[in-house]
């Protein structure tokens, strides 16, 4: 019977810490974010050219991302992509911001059979069609500009933030 009251105790005093403890883990989450997904009226852009053999071989897309809070270091970012075709596609992805300046993106609304396919690197068409979760680095961060490196092949990407 002792044991058994020992136990409801450190068990209580167990799940009081961990409640206590939320507070302090929510804050910390918040430190991960940049301070341009905490503002919901910022737009992040990014031109891609594409260069191919011919006049017929260039191709460009645009992409505009806003972010909206999910849950504490999660966010689901809202993508629209305007092809020079004409053509508009909207998805969506979950970020979430880590320590070290790092985050990952995971795909939650798939583009599956899009002709646009032929648009996308392998890398892209990786986390755009496979559904797969990746990982970037941080290289630069500014009010006006977000660089960062994708883990799986190195490439080097950067955005405007207005």
């Amino acid at each position: 019977m002792k044991l058994s009251s020992s136990a409801n105790k450190l068990l209580s005093l167990s799940a009081l810490l961990l409640l206590l403890l939320l507070p302090l883990q929510v804050y910390l989450n918040g430190l991960f974010v940049p301070s341009f997904a905490r503002d919901p009226d910022t737009l992040i852009s990014k031109t891609i050219l594409t260069y191919g053999p011919g006049t017929d071989g260039q191709k460009s897309r645009t992409m505009q991302y806003q972010l909206e809070p999910y849950l504490w270091n999660h966010f689901l970012l809202m993508t629209t992509i305007q092809f020079d075709s004409g053509e508009k596609l909207k998805t969506q992805f979950l970020i979430t911001f880590w320590p070290q300046k790092l985050y990952s993106i995971k795909y939650i609304n798939q583009l599956v059979e899009a002709e646009e396919t032929k648009y996308f690197d392998p890398p892209e068409q990786h986390v755009l069609f496979d559904g797969g979760d990746e990982d970037f680095q941080v290289l630069v961060e500014n009010p006006h500009r977000y660089c960062y490196i994708q883990l799986s092949n190195q490439a080097v990407q950067c955005v405007d933030v207005h």
